[in-house]
């Protein structure tokens, strides 16, 4: 449970604001009413936060810890593109160096430069690899989100 637990779904609202899964709970178990504004883990709002500011075309964001993926955050080459699968990701993966747990705002400005978007939009990242701890993947849509995971 603990490894499937700490992740977080968030979505920005047409009115700005951001609502986020709590996290401590499997996604399965998470309704409506448990969205919040403050997940109560600064770990999730200072990587969800340094997304959104820097990506203003970013509408959602997934940030996992599964062990597949923390183990991908794990090797040297990261995420490679090996298969035709993979397509949607070819030249679209950032990468940020861990520097501890992610609980100090000091850190979002290095997270923005990871995921900033090139002049060229259509070759923007999709998805930010945070070595030695897990994936983050973002878009327009939640549900988009979902369905490429």
């Amino acid at each position: 449970m603990d490894e499937l637990s700490w992740n977080h779904i968030s979505a920005r609202m047409s009115n700005g604001e951001t609502l986020i899964t709590p996290g401590n709970r499997m996604f399965d178990d998470i309704r409506a009413g448990d969205l919040k504004k403050c997940s109560g883990n600064v770990t999730a709002e200072v990587i969800h936060a340094a997304v959104y500011k820097s990506r203003p075309d970013v509408k959602a964001v997934v940030h996992l810890h599964t062990p597949a993926t923390v183990a991908v955050s794990c090797l040297a080459d990261g995420f490679q593109c090996l298969a035709q699968e993979s397509a949607y990701f070819h030249k679209r993966v950032a990468y940020h160096d861990w520097e501890g747990i992610s609980d100090d705002v000091r850190e979002g400005p290095r997270l923005e430069k990871a995921v900033r978007s090139p002049t060229d939009a259509t070759s923007a990242p999709n998805v930010l690899v945070m070595r030695n701890h897990g994936f983050c993947t973002f878009g327009l849509s939640s549900a988009r989100l979902v369905s490429l995971l």
